[in-house]
Parts: C-alpha cells; structure tokens; sequence
C-alpha cells in the first residue's frame, strides 16, 4: 500500500537518531514524517553510551531524567585494558568524565528497549509528527521544487 503525505522533513528510520531528530523538529514547528521499515519499533540488541553532549540534548527535550529512572546506568568513568592473545588485561588508559566542566560529567549507558519507547512516547505527543511503521522506502525523485518520496 502506497500513502501520500506531504511534510517538510521526512525521516527514514524509526531508531535512536530518527525519533530524536523527529522530535527536536517536531517542537519548533516542522511538519515531520517518519517512515520505518519494521512493522513496530525496531529493537537492536545492543548498548547505546550517550556522551555529555547528547546528554544536553535528551535534558533540552526533558527525557533524562526519564531515562534515568527507567532503569539507564550513570557512568562516570572508563578503563581501558588490553585484550592482546596473552590476556595480561595490562591498562591502555583511563578516561574520568568526572573531570570535565559542565552539567553532564559522566555519561549514560542504556538499550534500545529502555530508550527508544520513552523518544517514541514524546514523538507522539508532538502534533507536528506522525510516525508509519511497516514502510519501505521504494523511490525518490524531484518534482515541481519538492522531493517525492515513493514509500509501501
């Protein structure tokens, strides 16, 4: 099934960086469509260690704390050792975020499962945003000065 839609920015991909871009556009007032592949919130398995900086970001739109309570791990430092065939596990280096200025100075390890249904409940409070999951994106070509986007 093919839809038609107009919009002003239309995001492929339902992920992590989808939904944020989705939602920081959506609250200044862009008409946003995201389309997504999967038939429902795409799940990867895998850590995700959001930085200071993206942790400015997730404070700007009010999910941090959000995220902390719903169970992300605050993480203040990292030691790096080594992994060679001897397995000595001999330190490489150190990296103490406790050591930078500004508000964040540690970072944030979570999952998918924890933060992508907390960016998806935002993105669908936001009026300005519509989500399609199940679509594949099948063609693209300009026309009249716009983008069309073919999608099934």
């Amino acid at each position: 099934m093919t839809t038609a839609t107009e919009c002003e920015v239309l995001i492929c991909g339902g992920g992590v960086g989808g939904l944020v871009l989705a939602l920081l556009l959506g609250r200044e007032g862009v008409d946003v469509r995201v389309l997504e592949q999967a038939p429902s919130l795409p799940m990867a398995r895998r850590a995700e260690n959001i930085q200071p900086n993206g942790l400015t970001v997730l404070d700007w739109l009010g999910l941090l704390q959000p995220l902390l309570k719903a169970g992300a791990w605050r993480n203040e430092r990292f030691d790096f050792v080594s992994i060679d065939p001897d397995g000595d596990g001999r330190p490489l280096c150190t990296i103490d975020y406790r050591d930078l200025p500004g508000p964040f100075p540690y970072t944030v390890l979570t999952t998918p499962a924890v933060i992508q249904p907390l960016l998806l409940d935002a993105v669908l409070a936001c009026a300005r945003v519509r989500c399609q999951w199940g679509m594949k994106v099948t063609g693209m070509e300009r026309e009249r000065g716009a983008v069309c986007v073919t999608a099934s």
